[in-house]
């Protein structure tokens, strides 16, 4: 019998709608789960190979070496490659190709962008290289297989999604209760369509989820707190001497010449905001319209993200999951979005999220134009294609080791779902960039004291 103290189960309209019970994730709008079934616990990730992941192509092709190359026209200057790669980034493995082929990075086009922690193959572009000049690199962690020309570059989003084999390590329950509970977990998501299609922890940021928060500021023409959270909240992953500035400029004890004499070139956005705030302390508006506008819209694009999944789980809240087949689009507000017509239901909840945040639809609309972003849909479930158990086997500890195969669409985190199956806030044992590798322990405290000192400077200013 589950303990209430365990969890709260909350019943409306027929669904049982049971809470993630993580402060971290609340504050990112990530609130409930889908499925009532216990988890199985453990964790993926624990190995690179444990997490593979192959991109699917438009026309519905899985990407590997040897696959059929089919563009609209053959020959051109792009030449088109399976890019396969481990603990590599999309960006990592790229820089290491142009040094090595000494190119520009802008010479380079993928459909997609993949983690690091991974063992993955996807589509890559490059202009003006053929196959003998890529044969001769002497590459580790990535292998390039040829695929033939086309006359135009690869761009973000041209794929239909990606398949995931995922080993879930270390359960600790017997082989036939792991089995059981994923086949129950299965058919509740099944009932209703699908898991919550959240934006999740990857998009605000692993480790320094604070750019919801920047996003939020610079709308709101809060522009030197946006400042000053971007700049003085370190991130784990950096070199010691570098949080410490960070910190120093967080509480006033280091001027933006001193900061940027710790910032190395990697940190482009940083680099650009201090030698602006360098020439002129007190303009923070012009800094960022000097930083440009694909780095401002990604940040307010995050704080849409947040409240997305703010409606998202008011909605599941009030109404319970099945509201989602009534209404499966919920709205990513920005301007142009007509609230009127949502769905009474949708709408309701919409303005009471923009409220509470004291947001409105016309703040998206912005009297610079760099701030402004549109308004969209999104679906509100996530739907699981190419479900399969693949294995399941006891381990020497007791414990039950499990390799799940699925399939999702393009811009749907498969954490989401494993965090369904493991019943555990971040179901994910290793995090993991070029620089350092993160446990599940470092990133719950690294994560909850960079929103933790966030959340002190704005108070603060108040």
């Amino acid at each position: 019998m589950k303990s209430i103290s365990t969890w709260l189960m909350i019943w409306i309209g027929g669904s049982i709608i049971r809470p993630i019970n993580s402060t971290i994730l609340s504050a990112l709008g990530i609130e409930y789960y889908a499925s009532d079934t216990d988890g199985i616990g453990g964790l993926a990730k624990k190995y690179v190979d444990d997490f593979v992941v192959h991109e699917i192509t438009p026309w519905k092709e899985v990407v590997r070496p040897g696959m059929s190359f089919n563009p609209p026209k053959h020959g051109g200057l792009y030449s088109v490659f399976v890019l396969e790669k481990r603990a590599l980034d999309t960006f990592g493995a790229m820089r290491i190709l142009a040094r090595q082929l000494k190119v520009p990075l802008s010479h380079f086009g993928a459909a997609g962008l993949k983690d690091a922690y991974g063992h993955t193959f996807q589509l890559i572009s490059i202009w003006n290289v053929d196959e003998k000049q890529v044969k001769s690199l002497n590459l580790q962690r990535l292998k390039l297989y040829y695929l033939g020309r086309q006359t135009r570059p690869l761009k973000i989003g041209f794929l239909w999604g990606n398949q995931f084999n995922v080993w879930i390590r270390d359960c600790p329950y017997p082989e036939e209760t792991v089995t059981e509970r994923i086949h129950k977990i299965m058919e509740e998501l099944s009932a209703i369509g699908g898991f919550f299609n959240y934006f999740d922890l990857q998009r605000f940021g692993t480790g320094r989820p604070i750019s919801h928060l920047v996003g939020k500021y610079l709308l709101l023409k809060e522009y030197e707190l946006a400042t000053r959270i971007y700049l003085g909240i370190p991130s784990p992953v950096e070199p010691k001497r570098i949080q410490d500035a960070r910190k120093d400029f967080y509480e006033g004890n280091m001027s933006h010449e001193e900061l940027l004499k710790f910032m190395p070139g990697t940190n482009r956005v940083e680099i650009s905001l201090l030698r602006q705030l360098s020439k002129a302390p007190r303009n923070f508006l012009g800094a960022w319209q000097y930083v440009g506008k694909e780095a401002v819209e990604f940040l307010i694009g995050v704080f849409q993200s947040y409240l997305f999944n703010r409606i998202l789980s008011e909605m599941a809240r009030i109404h319970g999951a099945t509201i989602f087949q009534k209404i499966p689009y919920l709205p990513i507000p920005g301007y142009g979005l007509k609230l009127e017509r949502l769905p009474e239901e949708a709408k309701e909840i919409t303005i009471k999220v923009l409220e509470s945040e004291n947001i409105s639809i016309d703040d998206f609309y912005h009297e610079h134009k760099i701030f402004r972003r549109k308004g969209t849909m999104r679906f509100a479930l996530a739907k699981i294609h190419d479900f399969s158990l693949l294995e399941a086997k006891p381990t020497p500890e007791n414990c039950t080791d499990v390799l799940l195969s699925f399939s999702l669409k393009r811009g749907i985190y498969a954490v989401g779902l494993l965090r369904e199956f493991i019943k555990r806030d971040f179901p994910i044992k290793f995090f993991y960039n070029e620089q350092k590798r993160l446990s599940y322990e470092e990133l719950v405290k690294i994560t909850y004291d960079a929103l933790k000192m966030a959340n002190h400077l704005k108070d603060r200013k108040k």
